[in-house]
Parts: C-alpha cells; sequence; structure tokens
C-alpha cells in the first residue's frame, strides 16, 4: 500500500509588509564566484602596466614597481582559466573561423581605442 500525502497544516498565513524591501524585484545577472577573479586579474593587469612605466622611468623609482614583470604570466594564466570556465558553462558549436570572428568584435575595438592614449604617452 501507498501511504497518503502528508498534508500541510492549516494554519493561516500571515504577510508582514518589510518596509526595506522594494516593491519591484530587479533581475540581476549574478558573477558568481569570478569577481575575485576578475579582482585579481585587475591588479595583476594594473601591476604589469606601472612595471612597464617604471622600466620606461616614468614613476617613481619604488622597488615593488620593478617587479610588473612577474603577474604576466599570472595573469595570462587566470585569464585563461576564466575564459575555459565561461566556455564549460555555455558551450558553443562554432568552427575556429566564427571564434575568432566572436573574439575579434569584443577584443579589438577596445584595442583600437587604447591605441590613441598609446601613442600620445609613447
Amino acid at each position: 500500500e501507498v501511504p497518503e500525502p502528508v498534508k500541510p497544516s492549516a494554519a493561516p498565513k500571515v504577510e508582514e509588509e518589510n518596509p526595506i524591501a522594494p516593491a519591484k524585484q530587479i533581475n540581476i545577472r549574478v558573477a558568481g564566484n569570478k569577481y575575485p577573479l576578475g579582482l585579481a586579474r585587475f591588479m595583476g593587469s594594473t601591476h604589469v602596466v606601472v612595471g612597464h612605466l617604471f622600466a620606461k622611468g616614468v614613476t617613481e623609482p619604488i622597488y615593488f614597481f620593478g617587479w610588473g614583470f612577474t603577474w604576466v604570466p599570472w595573469f595570462f594564466m587566470l585569464s585563461g582559466f576564466v575564459l575555459f570556465s565561461a566556455y564549460l558553462k555555455n558551450p558553443k558549436e562554432e568552427t575556429m573561423i566564427q571564434y575568432v570572428m566572436r573574439r575579434s568584435t569584443t577584443i579589438y575595438p577596445l584595442y583600437a581605442f587604447s591605441l590613441i592614449p598609446a601613442f600620445i604617452i609613447g
């Protein structure tokens, strides 16, 4: 014999108004646990830039700035990890040409825009 399912109690539901809660729920895209990785990538890339400026003699002669080159492998390794984990969450069936075109359209405009201050500084 199959037992009957247990019915919830007939206690009345009490709805309380929360004065802090917003009246409308907003959908926010959750970053998951990638914030620390993004922060580490930002810190690594910033140290690489400061290391380049230190090598050109633009910054103050602070010993720590001279170690910017050590962040390059870390930055590339971490970037590869983040990109691969994003791919695993949403794999796409695409050819290599499609992949290169898709990545180029997201990366190239920022790269082209960053060349302007690079030419002004350099």
